[in-house]
């Protein structure tokens, strides 16, 4: 009668809403064990390039510097045009290496945080060309270590390509927090470029290592009006990961 059939109606919704709720819970489950692969990730690249980094100035750079040192005393006198020259390359062997470092791991990233970092930044490309830097920034307090670290690599290849490609004057670098997610946007008045054609200027890797990282990137521009690179990351806020 209707009462049976209610009942196997009653039984199935009952049944299929259990069956949701478990696969919903699973679901869960897993973007949790995603989210912490994706930041035990992220940890491990930043370990890497502080390693690198520290080994490339504690390591290269010193045997650069005595290279130098020894090649002056070794080949007579110190002031010939050779001793000059080799001293030269070995100097800018150092410069290069140094800068490499540099970009790896800035050493205010880890005394002194996100935004000192960016400013320094700015001020080294504008001694070395025309473009103008201006660092905005609002966070009251430092960001977990490695969000620091996301974010000051998609600043600098953004950067990078502001003055590899988009003939700027000025370019802006923003950082604002809210809530749970920080978003740092890069802001050109160069020549712009197709949106949907990024991918030669390096912002495909961007892209993919901000996403890794549960976070999405956004591009605003087209030809002749400049262009706008923002991303959105969790700020990193919830229990720290082992490292």
């Amino acid at each position: 009668g209707a009462a049976g059939v209610y009942a196997v109606v009653a039984f199935t919704v009952r049944t299929f809403t259990a069956i949701y709720a478990r696969k919903n819970k699973l679901l869960e489950t897993r973007e949790r064990q995603l989210a912490e692969m994706s930041r035990r990730l992220l940890y491990a690249q930043d370990e890497e390039r502080r390693r690198v980094a520290r080994e490339l100035h504690d390591g290269l750079i010193q045997s650069l510097a005595a290279i130098k040192i020894r090649a002056a005393t070794a080949h007579g006198d110190p002031n010939s045009e050779a001793n000059r020259e080799m001293a030269e390359m070995v100097d800018r062997a150092i410069g290069e290496t140094r800068t490499l470092a540099y970009s790896l791991r800035p050493p205010l990233l880890d005394d002194l945080g996100l935004v000192p970092s960016l400013r320094r930044m700015g001020e080294a490309i504008e001694d070395q060309s025309d473009l103008r830097v201006l660092i905005e920034a609002d966070l009251q307090e430092r960001l977990d270590i490695a969000v620091e670290s996301l974010l000051f690599h998609v600043a600098q290849q953004a950067v990078r390509n502001v003055m590899d490609h988009a003939r700027a004057s000025r370019v802006t670098v923003d950082v604002t927090r809210s809530d749970r997610t920080v978003r740092l946007s890069v802001t050109d008045d160069g020549i712009g470029f197709r949106a949907e054609d990024p991918q030669g200027l390096g912002l495909r890797g961007i892209r993919e290592r901000v996403e890794v990282c549960g976070g999405r990137m956004t591009i605003s521009t087209a030809p002749g009006h400049g262009a706008c690179v923002t991303v959105e990351v969790p700020s990193g806020d919830d229990p720290a990961v082992d490292r």
